[in-house]
């Protein structure tokens, strides 16, 4: 996996997730994954949930020259779909496709990456980030950034100060 990302119970991650997935220009799979099935299974189910046509996902990563696939609430994975990531790579690297995987969960993610079945998925992490919760400033920041990306004056909100306060009282991601 090339970026881990966690963060406390509604910080925000599946916001974070669902945004990077539109900006992302590679061919994107977004996959909420739920524990109720094994990882493949639910991939599987995910590209096709007509169920007309059996999920070929080695298709996808011939015909995408890059393919990056964001796994929500990784914490749920249990060791065997580690294990199938780490297939998805060998595979991925056969076809000569860049295969990027983000997992975003709670902290729990981390001590199942660091048991010893999972230290090679482990080691392929570039990143870990800690979506931690936001200061006043950044909540401030981030308001602000978030009204110029949709065009809106910053004065549109006459007295942010409420706004804010109640952003930096809550964790991670602003959701409204």
């Amino acid at each position: 996996a090339d970026a881990g990302l966690v963060g406390l119970p509604n910080a925000g991650k599946s916001t974070f997730l669902a945004r990077l997935a539109t900006l992302l220009e590679a061919h994107t799979i977004l996959l909420p994954f739920s524990g109720a099935l094994s990882l493949s299974k639910h991939l599987s189910a995910h590209l096709s949930p007509q169920k007309q046509h059996k999920s070929n996902l080695s298709k996808r990563l011939q015909e995408h020259r890059r393919v990056v696939l964001l796994v929500d609430n990784a914490h749920l994975l249990q060791d065997s779909d580690f294990a199938f990531l780490h297939g998805l790579f060998t595979l991925a690297k056969q076809l000569h496709t860049v295969l990027q995987i983000v997992l975003m969960g709670n902290r729990e993610i981390v001590h199942r990456l660091a048991r010893p079945d999972n230290r090679t998925i482990h080691s392929m992490i570039g990143t870990i980030w800690n979506m931690p919760k936001l200061t006043r400033e950044q909540s401030l920041s981030y308001i602000n950034f978030l009204l110029d990306s949709a065009g809106l004056a910053a004065d549109l909100i006459p007295y942010p100060e409420v706004l804010v306060e109640q952003a930096a009282g809550s964790i991670g991601v602003l959701r409204r």
